[in-house]
């Protein structure tokens, strides 16, 4: 039985124009794009390309053409472009200057920097300038950078302002007074438990440096000068000093502050 063509086939879903830029480094890059429907007479079928999908390709402009042909012969074609640009490298990435720290009595401070320098006059943002005024805390300092392409690069760095702390930590000196306490005759000394002493600060913490005596130590017979000594991050310290004394009981001793007769 001979058979009649019908509707002439034709393509759906055609692929738009595509333009993709590799890096310098790497030109080569994957096309990658959906093939178009062959619609002949209501039966669907992928359409043939002249460029494979998911194929490596290095820069350059690639004309597609997909086609549909039906058992008549008859034909129908789309064409779409893929271009392959390689982006121009910047010839010297900017380097900004290490982070900057001030520490000033004053609430803020001028501050200043030696720019980041590029091989090419390239357009430049920047979000501070050397010898802007910085106020307390941190500010992050940009330098953006555009290509002729467009594309950008940038770097950055901090700038930070603190209050300048001369003064000491302040040591709590609730129930300062020297320590006595007895033994008995065949000790040379004893443990002696007592409430160490604290201190704040008001620009950060206040923390004891080692080497002091500490509550629970042992003290031996007679007088012994304890010394806690606080520090603050700036390196600001203050002594706090009192006595601790262990005697035999029936033994009169003499301090710079009161005879003891236990």
């Amino acid at each position: 039985m001979e058979t009649t063509e019908g509707q002439e086939p034709f393509i759906e879903g055609c692929p738009s124009d595509q333009v993709i830029d590799s890096e310098p480094d790497q030109p080569c890059v994957v096309i990658s794009y959906i093939k178009p429907t062959c619609n002949d007479n209501g039966e669907r079928r992928e359409a043939s390309c002249s460029a494979p999908t998911h194929q490596v390709v290095k820069p350059g402009t690639y004309h597609v053409t997909c086609s549909c042909e039906d058992s008549w012969f008859s034909e129908e074609m789309c064409l779409f472009t893929i271009q392959v640009n390689v982006l121009p490298r910047f010839l010297a990435r900017p380097v900004c200057p290490n982070n900057i720290q001030r520490s000033t009595e004053m609430s803020s401070e001028d501050i200043s920097w030696d720019e980041p320098e590029v091989s090419e006059a390239f357009p430049v943002t920047k979000t501070h300038a050397p010898r802007d005024t910085f106020g307390r805390g941190t500010t992050t300092v940009s330098y953006t950078y555009q290509n002729t392409d467009g594309r950008t690069t940038t770097c950055s760095f901090l700038v930070t302002i603190i209050r300048a702390d001369t003064l000491p930590p302040a040591v709590d000196r609730t129930g300062d007074r020297s320590i006595l306490t007895t033994t008995t005759t065949e000790n040379t000394g004893q443990n002696v438990d007592f409430a160490e002493p604290s201190a704040t600060d008001d620009a950060g913490v206040a923390f004891l440096l080692p080497g002091s005596r500490r509550s629970g130590d042992f003290f031996p017979l007679g007088e012994t000068v304890v010394t806690y000594t606080f520090q603050d991050t700036c390196g600001n310290t203050v002594d706090f000093t009192f006595s601790v004394t262990v005697i035999i009981p029936g033994t009169v001793f003499s301090s710079n502050q009161i005879n003891w007769c236990l």
